[in-house]
């Protein structure tokens, strides 16, 4: 599941309409900034949003995109992903490649779109990373330099680019915030099923069952489509969807741990360490600031 998910590099999901726009379609707190980033002159720039929860429509642009959650948690969907973007995290979009953000709340966005020129891309269509203190400093910084900067500017070309080449290294090692995204309808439906009732546990029985196939034809179907098997999907569903929760401060561990079903703290924390390599509470106090003790 680290590796698996890979994002088609061309083409919308079934059932959308491919748009080259910024993608945003719900209100913003701040009036709106319609902005098509392969419009504006200058070859990168910077934008900075407070988004309330809602989704945005699927679209593209030819540029790349870095895009760094100041605070709260968005869902990135791209290709055959779904990415989990939590606070004080980055993630990097290859240009040209078809994908929409989820907010379930409040989030503060810090957007850097780089002119394909200025770099190659990842190749991946995209990667969810952690930024040490050197790339949050780098991209507030270059919130100085929005959309209408002066298109020829080489402190902020220099700059722009020197960040680009940094956020490509930095994004090779990719967190394991991230599921796939089904091409079958029959899966897309079981998968849909599997999230909506992770508090319960759902057996592969009832999750075949959701998506009108035998327990066979899942497993076949999610080796085939999604490069996994069912249990390691739903384990990193259920850690993906503890790490939400967790980041809700007045819900405590051990809250977390029976929502999603599990009946001992000790199986819960284990099994999240070894799914993001730190404990729910180091966890939490990695993206909210608290002591993690």
């Amino acid at each position: 599941m680290r590796d698996g998910c890979r994002a088609r590099p061309r083409s919308c999901p079934r059932g959308t309409q491919e748009g080259r726009n910024p993608g945003f379609t719900w209100e913003r707190r701040k009036p709106p900034m319609v902005i098509d980033p392969d419009a504006v002159p200058a070859l990168a720039f910077a934008l900075s949003d407070e988004l309330p929860p809602g989704s945005g429509a699927w679209h593209q642009h030819r540029r790349h995109q870095l895009l760094f959650a100041a605070a709260g948690c968005l869902h990135l969907e791209v290709g055959d992903a779904r990415w989990m973007l939590p606070p004080q995290r980055a993630a990097w979009i290859d240009g040209d490649t078809p994908h929409r953000v989820e907010l379930r709340a409040p989030a503060s966005l810090r957007t850097i779109y780089l002119d394909p020129t200025l770099g190659p891309p990842l190749g991946v269509g995209c990667r969810v990373f952690a930024v040490g203190e050197l790339a949050s400093v780098m991209i507030r910084h270059a919130m100085r330099w929005g959309p209408k900067r002066p298109a020829e500017d080489p402190l902020a070309d220099h700059y722009f680019t020197t960040l680009g080449m940094l956020a490509r290294e930095w994004a090779q090692q990719a967190l394991p915030t991230c599921l796939p995204r089904p091409r079958s309808p029959q899966l897309q439906r079981a998968l849909a099923y599997l999230l909506e009732h992770l508090e319960d546990e759902p057996t592969a029985a009832n999750v075949a069952r959701a998506g009108a196939m035998s327990e066979r034809s899942l497993a076949r179907r999610l080796r085939r489509e999604c490069g996994t098997s069912f249990r390691a999907l739903r384990q990193a569903a259920r850690m993906m969807r503890a790490m939400e929760l967790l980041l809700v401060p007045e819900t405590s561990v051990t809250e977390v741990c029976y929502a999603l079903g599990y009946g001992s703290l000790g199986t819960f924390s284990s099994s999240f360490r070894e799914f993001a390599g730190v404990s729910p509470r180091q966890w939490r106090a990695e993206h909210l600031g608290e002591d993690g003790g």
